[in-house]
């Protein structure tokens, strides 16, 4: 899950979490639009109601570091 890459990579656990949470919001005022540009994904709320429990283990867990390229890989 992206998520989980993301938090092994260094990034914020809870940050994907600000962004649905403002989206709920956008939700419930601009319903039409917002179902437009996320046709493709769940509903806002029921990705909140996913990731809160995932993120909550999450930052149990020892932060990541940014990827560096790796000689072997060479990447």
């Amino acid at each position: 899950m992206g998520d989980v890459l993301a938090f092994k990579a260094g990034y914020d656990p809870e940050g994907l979490l600000r962004v649905l949470v403002y989206l709920q919001r956008l939700e419930t005022a601009n319903r039409r639009l917002v179902r437009r540009m996320m046709s493709t994904h769940p509903p806002a709320m029921q990705r909140v109601m996913f990731l809160r429990p995932l993120v909550a283990r999450l930052k149990r867990m020892p932060r990541g570091r940014p990827a560096t390229p790796s000689p072997q890989t060479g990447g």
